[in-house]
């Protein structure tokens, strides 16, 4: 899907690049889409075959699903929780899953805006955990601390493994076959293919 060869892009620009695309993902499942996401999602398309553009007059429709897949655990609810898809339905997993995450949030002093009313486990808080990772790594590149970008990379590539891949293909496919319009389908679409460019 996407045609995207890390490379050849320099360090800087693909630390950029990379943050950039955790912070879009991010915003996609933390809030209704507003114009920016609309345009940013406009623009990724150009990097990705077989997606559809999105008009601004859909807003209200998107909203509605926003609502639907992500927020209101009726019919369409994606449940996207690492936990829902990764426990058993076992509380006693759901609240380890949970643990673990705050604890690696804890580490880096990770915390998200109190708007945000989520679980840890919830996607959009785990890819905006990676975007911080990767602003954080952008950072230590710019001012030339390699020690320190790898520290990043490497916290990266494992929350990558033990987290995300573990079920992003998952809610995916869940939101897929939920998803009335295609720019939630062409979300997950992109978030699932990403995430598996990223773990190469």
């Amino acid at each position: 899907m996407f045609q995207i060869d890390y490379n050849s892009i320099a360090p800087k620009e693909l630390c950029s690049f990379r943050a950039s695309m955790y912070g879009f993902l991010a915003a996609c499942y933390l809030r209704p889409p507003d114009e920016n996401i609309i345009i940013a999602y406009n623009a990724i398309l150009s990097a990705v075959e077989g997606l559809k553009p999105v008009e601004m007059s859909d807003k209200a429709s998107l909203t509605q699903e926003f609502h639907d897949l992500f927020k209101v655990p009726l019919s369409k609810f994606t449940t996207p929780y690492e936990s829902a898809f990764l426990s058993d339905n076992s509380p006693s997993i759901t609240g380890v899953i949970r643990q673990s995450l705050r604890k690696i949030y804890a580490a880096v002093e990770f915390t998200m805006p109190p708007e945000f009313h989520e679980m840890p486990d919830y996607i959009g808080i785990e890819l905006s955990f990676m975007h911080l990772l990767c602003a954080v790594e952008k950072s230590a590149v710019e001012n030339g601390r390699t020690g320190p970008a790898e520290i990043c990379r490497n916290n990266q590539k494992r929350f990558l493994r033990e987290h995300l891949r573990k079920w992003s293909e998952m809610l995916t496919e869940k939101v897929k076959a939920n998803s009335a319009a295609g720019f939630y389908a062409g979300v997950a679409d992109i978030t699932q293919h990403f995430i598996a460019l990223e773990a190469k």
